[in-house]
């Protein structure tokens, strides 16, 4: 989504639909916020977050939630020269395992440029565990994404972070 609009726009509007006790269907304009946002947020340190135009479905189970959109981006402020729209998929599988593993989170993100001369789809695979355990924590994130346009190429991203709480009264 765009995060320089200065045009009056709706930020977020959509209309949902219950299908199931589990299944929920959405259609609208909305963040997306998945994880702890390292791939896909809502930019909130931006003066404009990001939204999405798109049709969502969400199905809760026991153990979590999976989520599967497909979505348009319209970015107000890019300079293209081409006269094709930009595409934003993908699944995002959140599980909570056990007491050490409450954020066990699988994902599979697609883009697709159309919107230059050049045609740019990028892929990106990941897993993201996160917990507490009493008075520590602990974050570990592992994603592999695959760009393919002009010249192809393959990145990766990991990161590992622990933390310790001194005291229970430091906590906010």
């Amino acid at each position: 989504g765009a995060t320089h609009d200065t045009g009056l726009d709706v930020h977020q509007a959509t209309f949902s639909y219950q299908v199931s006790e589990p299944l929920v269907l959405l259609v609208g304009r909305k963040e997306l916020n998945f994880g702890d946002q390292l791939l896909v947020g809502s930019v909130g340190w931006s003066g404009i977050g990001r939204a999405f135009d798109l049709v969502q479905g969400t199905y809760k189970y026991s153990a979590g939630s999976i989520d599967l959109f497909s979505a348009t981006v319209k970015d107000a402020n890019a300079n293209a020269s081409g006269a094709g729209e930009r595409s934003f998929s993908g699944l995002y599988s959140a599980n909570r395992i056990s007491d050490y593993m409450q954020n066990v989170d699988g994902y599979v993100f697609s883009s697709i440029d159309n919107s230059t001369a050049t045609k740019t789809s990028t892929a990106a695979y990941g897993i993201r565990i996160k917990s507490p355990i009493a008075r520590f924590d602990y974050r570990a994130e592992f994603t592999i994404e695959n760009v393919k346009s002009a010249k192809s190429t393959s990145e990766n991203q990991v990161n590992l972070e622990a933390g310790y709480v001194v005291s229970e009264s430091s906590k906010a």
